[in-house]
């Protein structure tokens, strides 16, 4: 307490109903105007959902995903940093005798700790792929984020309530006349933006004032108002251009349905990919382990017939550096496996210590029948990414128009109509009373220079996205025609191929029938040319297929089952039933890189 005031003239605070009641109004605003998170995410799902099913009913709508920041918390001031020094490390050296042969083949075999083995085919990686993926949650978040920037445009378009609550206390005066006050300003504001321009404002302010120290027994004041204010351009601001935000976000959110499922459609082409050229792999180390078997065959043939005299000694050694070339190749492909398996997973989003098993189950993928041209009429019709370029178009026109519009003069309509009330409470009105004005405001463009700049930019973004559509067009095109070409080159590479085995096989039984005629060298080399014939076949078997799934995508035709799998095309026939002309046996391969050894192969050189 002040020394100079005495307890007697301060007087305690009172209660005043209509002071209570403002404090009651704010703390109801806070507390009413707030929305639980859940109806902020059934709300976007439905928007989501509502925009996702605008493309087509085998869409996907992503779910709705958040980090939970209630647990635990960083040390954001000063993170930790592991990096000891070099003399708290420690490095041994490995003996170079070592058995090399067998610390490679431990990294085939599967830990009995570890969890049991999950047999994946083709179907079943494009289905863990949308469950799983880093990249694929990625791509939907960026799809909800869209949808959440749409909420947040259409809720500014909504009627806002706001609702401040300002306490303050004054001192006036010195000496005995001093007077402190205790004011309570309370103001409730429903604000509207208007769909062309402008905005409309009703408000309620509620004003208590006491004097806490004050020779004037009537210190308690009450009085309030009642307003409705209203803020409306007629030339620059005017439009369309007041709901610009709104628009474009409206717009981009069906650009980001697009871009996601053309992702999706990108995506299974991605993860197909991957698992062909781990089932390629998985030829080519076959094929090694027959050569190698082979070259093992001739090693000891020709080994009998050094010993007997038939072939000269230099004869052996080049079989026997051949031998040990292969087993080195066959590790190095084994190699390669382990890594693509590896990666293959993590693409996948499964835990790296899951052992996975590659089933080769029969994925039939007929080949269009279809010229370039179609082709490129389809994509210029279909693209949704081309979809997009030539919308984006239309942003850029109407950012055209939104620029030239800034240039204009300023005229404003503004209007007041307000309503004072007094009495004990300050709650009594008087609409006799009521008091209101009107005004226009007219500003001259006197300093325009920016906004006339803006015209030129935006005027030069327009032909720039023209340009830029017109290529993108124009490399549709042209990719929608190499797809087809692609599929033909493949199709004719595959069976180059596989008459190139054909002439090898037989090649191999005509040296058969003539082995001592024929040298060790001739028949390594027929050999080779056998492994790279096979290798060359599953290569294009390969391509083949995603030449055609390439297709699909570059005339965007691939459609995508919500589970991630392929959704086959009415005369495709279903692609995990029907047998493909190139089927290979179903096998089951271990991973990482532990490809069974296969049964011992006959003795003829074809096997």
């Amino acid at each position: 307490m002040h020394p100079g005031v005495r307890a007697s003239t301060v007087p305690a605070l009172r209660p005043k109903p209509a002071a209570a009641a403002a404090l009651l109004v704010a703390c109801a605003s806070i507390w009413g105007c707030s929305g639980g998170m859940e109806t902020i995410d059934r709300r976007t799902l439905k928007l989501l959902e509502e925009r996702s099913k605008a493309l087509g009913a085998e869409t996907r709508t992503p779910p709705i995903r958040f980090s939970d920041t209630r647990t635990g918390r960083d040390d954001f001031r000063n993170p930790g940093t592991m990096n000891p020094d070099a003399s708290d490390l420690g490095f041994r050296q490995a003996a170079e005798d070592r058995d090399v042969a067998a610390r490679l083949a431990a990294a085939d075999r599967i830990d009995p700790d570890d969890p049991d083995p999950i047999l994946i085919n083709i179907f079943d990686a494009l289905r863990i792929a949308q469950e799983s993926a880093r990249e694929f949650m990625t791509a939907e978040e960026e799809y909800v984020l869209a949808a959440i920037r749409v909420l947040i445009e259409r809720h500014l378009w909504t009627p806002r309530l706001f609702n401040d609550t300002t306490v303050g206390v004054g001192r006036s005066g010195t000496g005995s006349g001093a007077e402190t006050t205790l004011r309570i300003i309370n103001e409730m504001r429903a604000r509207q933006r208007l769909p062309f321009g402008g905005q409309v404002e009703a408000s309620w302010i509620y004003r208590a004032t006491d004097q806490l120290r004050s020779a004037s027994t009537e210190g308690y004041i009450q009085s309030s108002t009642l307003a409705l204010t209203a803020d409306i351009p007629l030339l620059r601001g005017a439009g369309m251009i007041a709901r610009e935000d709104l628009i474009q976000a409206e717009r981009n959110l069906i650009y980001a349905a697009r871009r996601f499922e053309r992702f999706r459609r990108q995506f299974l082409v991605d993860i197909a990919d991957d698992f062909f050229s781990l089932l390629e792999t998985e030829s080519r180390i076959e094929s090694q382990e027959g050569r190698l078997q082979n070259q093992q065959r001739l090693l000891r043939r020709t080994e009998a017939s050094v010993d007997a005299g038939r072939r000269a000694a230099f004869e052996l050694a080049e079989v026997d550096n051949e031998v040990r070339a292969s087993l080195a190749e066959l590790e190095r492909l084994r190699e390669q496996y382990r890594l693509q398996i590896e990666r293959f997973r993590i693409r996948l989003g499964i835990d790296p210590q899951q052992p996975i098993l590659i089933d080769r189950t029969p994925f039939f993928l007929p080949e269009p029948d279809i010229t370039p041209d179609q082709a490129a009429e389809l994509a210029l019709e279909y693209r949704l990414d081309l979809q997009i370029q030539r919308d984006q178009l239309g942003d850029a026109r109407r950012s055209l128009a939104n620029a030239r519009n800034r240039v204009l003069p300023d005229l404003d309509l503004t209007g007041r109509v307000g309503l004072d009330g007094d009495g004990a409470s300050g709650l009594v009105y008087d609409f006799g009373e009521t008091n209101y004005n009107v005004g226009v405001t007219f500003g001259l463009p006197l300093d325009r220079e920016i906004e006339r700049l803006g015209v030129r930019q935006a005027s030069i973004n327009l032909e720039q996205r023209r340009r830029s559509y017109e290529q993108f067009r124009d490399q549709v095109i042209v990719n929608a025609r190499q797809s087809v070409r692609a599929i033909e080159l493949a199709r004719l590479r595959l069976t180059l191929a596989e008459e190139r085995i054909n002439i090898t096989i037989q090649r191999l039984r005509e040296q058969e029938l003539k082995e001592d005629e024929i040298s060790a060298d001739d028949i390594i080399r027929a050999q080779d040319a056998l492994t790279d014939a096979q290798n060359a076949r599953d290569s294009e078997r390969t391509n083949l297929r995603n030449a055609v799934l390439n297709f699909l995508l570059q005339t965007d035709q691939l459609r995508v089952a919500p589970d991630g799998t392929l959704l086959p095309l009415p005369g495709m026939g279903d692609p995990d039933e029907e047998p493909e002309l190139d089927t290979e046996p179903d096998r089951e391969v271990e991973s990482p890189g532990g490809v069974p050894t296969p049964e011992p192969a006959d003795e003829d050189p074809e096997n």
